[in-house]
């Protein structure tokens, strides 16, 4: 007969009744900061608070070839239809790279499309 180890027990593992909590702070919390008073909010004139308030009817997306703006759009699906329909209807120009973008209000370029030069004789 083989006499074959017994596996040893493993260590109970822990309650929540075993760990130990840290001790509650007794009393009134202590406020920390200053006691001065806040600070008054600065007054701003009444024309700047009505701009703020004005709705900024500036175009929100523009498709711009070669530089130059050919549509201003206000939501991100008519602008990306713009953009796609004026890639279509480019014409081709032979030695010329046109550059297409769609650009947000701020002027950052959120698409860029390149047209490769057409070659010397064909199209317009």
């Amino acid at each position: 007969m083989v006499k074959v180890d017994k596996p040893k027990r493993k260590k109970p593992a822990m309650t929540i009744y075993d760990v130990e909590l840290p001790q509650q702070p007794q009393g009134k919390p202590r406020r920390r900061g200053s006691t001065a008073p806040a600070p008054l909010p600065i007054e701003e004139p009444k024309e700047r608070t009505l701009e703020r308030q004005e709705p900024n009817n500036a175009p929100a997306y523009v498709v711009a070839v070669d530089g130059s703006p050919v549509a201003s759009l206000t939501s991100l699906a008519e602008a990306l239809e713009a953009l796609a329909e004026s890639v279509r209807s480019m014409r081709p120009t032979p030695g010329h790279t046109a550059k297409v973008e769609l650009l947000d209000g701020q002027g950052k370029a959120l698409r860029v499309c390149y047209l490769p030069p057409w070659p010397k004789g064909v199209g317009a």
